[in-house]
């Protein structure tokens, strides 16, 4: 009975250390980046940093910085923007959100935004999104009540459920990307000028009216050579 008492607590024991030795080690560099190494990859852990911006850097110590984890910096009170970059393939759940004070986020790198990671940031006027970026998974945005026009890259895909719902004033530039024409339809946001109708109209029009003008150009031209 004892044996089984001994093997059964040293069992436990090798159970709770496993996780311990298995979590990467939390760094942190000058600027206030914490961070992990995993798979020879930088993944963001957090910022303590003693400014408002948070600039996260492509490499640290050379290694290249792929993902932002999940709840980073959720509920951050002193961050007011963030700055990532193109090497940055994935930010996750929650990243960024609940933080009252952000007011622009500099997206310069991903294919994907995880589920809230934005959401209910209160404050969140300027929204650059990357021309590689993929995906918007739900809710990432919302609650956004201030966020304003949101030019839409041409390689999305997928806007996720309620991925901007509460956001009272926002615009999209669709630049012809149908995903954002069918969330901006299913959700009624407005869209830039330059993607109704009306202005394909009005540039047909003056295009049309150009080139009319420049035939009747071209052909008072010829008459006047032809004339003795």
């Amino acid at each position: 009975m004892k044996k089984l008492v001994s093997l059964f607590f040293a069992l436990s024991l090798l159970l709770s250390v496993i996780p311990m030795m298995a979590r990467a080690e939390v760094l942190e560099t000058d600027g206030g980046i914490m961070y992990t190494v995993e798979s020879g990859e930088v993944v963001i852990q957090g910022f303590s940093g003693d400014g408002s911006v948070m600039n996260i850097p492509e490499k640290i110590d050379g290694v290249p910085v792929k993902r932002i984890a999940a709840q980073t910096c959720r509920g951050d009170t002193l961050i007011t923007e963030v700055r990532i970059p193109k090497s940055v393939i994935s930010i996750g759940e929650y990243a960024f959100a609940e933080c009252p004070n952000l007011t622009k986020a500099v997206i310069s790198g991903g294919v994907f935004i995880g589920r809230s990671a934005f959401r209910d940031c209160k404050a969140l006027l300027t929204l650059k999104l990357p021309d590689t970026l993929e995906s918007i998974d739900d809710f990432a945005f919302e609650g956004c009540t201030v966020l304003g026009t949101v030019k839409i890259p041409k390689g999305l895909e997928h806007i996720g459920n309620d991925a901007f719902m509460g956001c009272e004033r926002l615009r999209f530039e669709l630049n012809g990307n149908e995903a954002a024409k069918e969330y901006a339809r299913k959700y009624n946001i407005d869209t830039s000028f330059t993607d109704t109708w009306e202005f394909t109209l009005i540039m047909i029009v003056l295009v049309t009216s150009l080139l009319g003008g420049g035939l009747i150009f071209v052909n008072k031209k010829m008459k006047n050579k032809k004339r003795p």
